[in-house]
């Protein structure tokens, strides 16, 4: 690993002088400049929260609890429109048998190894959701409609098996339904009559311990069944409604963990020493880590005519409720928290096999140190790091240790001697 880490260091350099106009050929062999490093310049690690985290534009449909040393009994509870069957061949001689719900695994699991069972419920709701036609639902919403239970059974989950599971719902809802499809006064026709009937639906599960499953979003299917009869034959038909198409999103409902009660609104924050040295990312509740550099402004004070060739910023982890995963992102942003940088960063893991102990997330932020010393305006820029986009609607955390745990940034610089 060490042999990476030297290899990135030599790589920083090398682009440094590739791309610096001091750099050219006055500096070799040139004995007016001195190359050197800084490994002591001080780290603030503080966590934040947004005040919401767009779940609608993911692909997931989260189900979870959880309840740990941090957070207590949080959960979440998907909302979704069904849109309206579009091959409906029910006829009047049909007679229904059975609805089912079939929730298909995206992949995603916290906290299972092999399978888990949970109390899954399905819940019908009696008015729109909120804003249904702009489809920008995030995390809080607000849900104020009461709700009817359609199912409330224990499902089992298996995280390697391909086969989605199919739960019965209650029948009077179903054999309701089947009636609208059916030929006759009350047949539903357009999609406005079918959300009319059916404005909404929720899932959500209760467990003992915590867990996490993600569900497909867009392919949850209600599945009616019914017997066709043709003349002395009869048959198992079946009738399709796909979320496909319709809105849905992920609400998250939790307490403010004590160490985190000062954060009331958008940047607010908690510095790490107050949360025992260590500074939080959680996917789908929003907070994130905050990196800033106070003694930036120092150097640029001490009459050195500084020029950066290369600077690396080495974040070690704390704990995770996952594998480490092998990028996390980074995006500059101002006093304000306004992002400035054009795209997310990739920030690598670089982990240690023999002993976990030099395990750290490094980033190369040249070129954020460089506008700081160049421009006095930028020296209270920061940069916030956050999960991987497909974590973001799950529970998955990362805590990213301060000083205390080793993470630091070096400055690779030329001065005048």
């Amino acid at each position: 690993m060490m042999r990476n880490i030297l290899l990135l260091i030599i790589g920083l350099y090398v682009m440094a002088c590739s791309e610096s106009s001091i750099l050219g050929d006055e500096f070799i062999g040139d004995d007016s400049f001195d190359l050197s490093y800084i490994d002591t310049v001080s780290l603030e690690l503080s966590t934040l929260r947004y005040d919401s985290v767009i779940t609608s534009t993911s692909d997931r449909l989260l189900l979870a609890y959880q309840s740990d040393s941090v957070f207590t009994g949080m959960n979440t509870e998907g909302y979704f429109l069904l849109a309206p069957a579009s091959d409906n061949t029910i006829t009047d001689s049909d007679v229904f048998d059975s609805i089912t719900i079939s929730l298909p695994l995206d992949g995603y699991f916290y906290n299972l190894e092999d399978y888990v069972s949970v109390n899954v419920q399905l819940e019908r709701l009696t008015e729109e959701l909120e804003s249904r036609a702009y489809y920008n639902f995030s995390n809080p919403s607000s849900i104020n409609s009461s709700k009817t239970t359609l199912m409330n059974r224990e499902v089992k989950f298996y995280a390697d098996r391909d086969q989605d599971p199919e739960v019965r719902i209650d029948n009077a809802f179903g054999e309701s339904l089947f009636n609208l499809y059916q030929n006759g006064s009350d047949k539903i026709e357009t999609s406005s009559e079918f959300y009319q009937y059916l404005k909404g639906l929720q899932l959500s599960i209760t467990s003992d311990e915590s867990v996490g499953i993600g569900l497909v979003a867009d392919s949850i299917r209600l599945r009616l069944y019914y017997t066709n009869h043709t003349g002395d034959t009869e048959s198992q038909s079946e009738l399709d409604m796909y979320v496909s198409g319709s809105p849905y999103f992920t609400h998250y409902s939790y307490n403010q963990p004590q160490r985190f009660e000062s954060i009331v609104e958008f940047g607010d924050q908690v510095i790490s020493d107050n949360t025992h040295h260590a500074s939080l990312i959680h996917g789908g509740l929003g907070y994130r880590t905050l990196v800033s550099l106070p003694s930036i402004e120092e150097l640029t004070l001490t009459g050195k005519n500084y020029v950066i060739s290369g600077a690396l910023l080495k974040l070690f982890p704390v704990e995770s409720t996952d594998d480490l995963p092998e990028t996390i992102y980074a995006t500059y942003v101002t006093e304000d928290l306004e992002i400035i940088s054009s795209s997310s960063l990739i920030v690598s893991l670089y982990y240690d096999d023999d002993h976990g102990r030099d395990t750290f997330f490094a980033i190369d932020v040249s070129d954020l140190i460089a506008s700081m010393f160049a421009d006095e305006s930028t020296r209270n820029y920061s940069v916030v790091f956050d999960l991987d986009d497909d974590l973001n609607n799950s529970i998955s955390n990362l805590w990213i240790g301060d000083e205390t745990y080793r993470s630091e940034l070096i400055l690779y610089t030329i001065t005048n001697k």
